[in-house]
This record gives structure tokens, sequence and C-alpha cells, in this order.
């Protein structure tokens, strides 16, 4: 009977707690995470900004057999675009991804699922220095995408857009 209790106590309360913020891993997850993405072709605009006169287009695929999924974002008006490549990493044991941006600019880091949302922690590159970002995707219950990014400044996190797609 102690032996069922501790069994009971470490798989309803401790295991869900381990997986709840970390990255996805062989263990929890699979690039299955971006299904309810892809297939569409996603409008957006930045909320409460002066920049909101620019529609965010974006667009999620898996790739040939289903290995990766291919993320394209443009903003023609503003002639911005990128290709973010989401795998599995081996090596790491994780969902990795790389971001491709037309402004000579290059982001790599890691996926992490947290309350069904598609977090991304990582570097990006440019000339001249690097930066720390999070950015996260949420698909609310209105079928509403929500895009928040934000970088380190100082020691701290500062929040750099919000973008909301149907």
């Amino acid at each position: 009977m102690i032996k069922t209790f501790f069994f009971t106590l470490v798989s309803s309360f401790l295991v869900p707690l381990l997986f709840s913020s970390v990255p996805c891993s062989a263990q929890n997850n699979s690039i299955d995470i971006f299904k309810p993405l892809t297939g569409k072709n996603w409008e957006g605009h930045f909320v409460n900004s002066e920049d909101s006169i620019y529609t965010h287009y974006i667009k999620w695929e898996y790739m040939p057999g289903f290995k990766a999924v291919k993320e394209t974002k443009s903003v023609p008006d503003l002639g911005f675009e990128m290709e973010t490549f989401y795998y599995f990493d081996w090596e790491k044991n994780h969902i990795s991804y790389l971001s491709l941006v037309n402004k000579d600019m290059i982001s790599t880091g890691y996926v992490i699922i947290e309350n069904s949302n598609i977090i991304l922690e990582g570097q990006t590159f440019f000339e001249g220095g690097s930066s720390e970002f999070k950015k996260s995707f949420e698909l609310n219950d209105n079928g509403i995408l929500v895009d928040k990014f934000y970088r380190k400044k100082e020691g701290n996190w500062v929040r750099g857009h919000l973008i909301e797609y149907e």
C-alpha cells in the first residue's frame, strides 16, 4: 500500500512538475507540438503599437518526411523575411531551431513547452554582437495566435513585441 501511494504521488505530481518547463526531449515531446499551427496562413498585427499598420504573415509546414518544421514569416511593407527550421536534435536530446533572417541575423536555440505554449529561448547573432531572447507562441481558445518577444537588456527581460495572428 505504501508503494502504491508513493508511485501515485510521484506519477501524479512530481513527473508533470519536472517536465512542465524543460526543453522538449525524446521522452516528453516531438515536433508534433507544431501541428495545431500548420496548414494555415496566419495574418497578424502588432498590438497597441504605432506599427500596427504593418501586416505580418506567418506559416508553419512539415518538411518532407515529417522530421522538421519550417516556419516562414514575412512583413512585406518592411522588407522583412525569416525562415526558421525546427528539428529534433538527437545530440542535445531536445528540439532545436535555426532562424535565418534577411537582415543579416541568425538565431539559434531550443524549444520549451510550458502550459501548452511554445517557447523559444536562444541567441540572435548579428554583425558586431549578439543578444539573448525569448519568444512564445500561444494559441488561445478563440483561435488567436499570440506571439510575444522579449530580449535581455542589462540583465532584465524587456518586451520587444506583441503580435496577434488570425
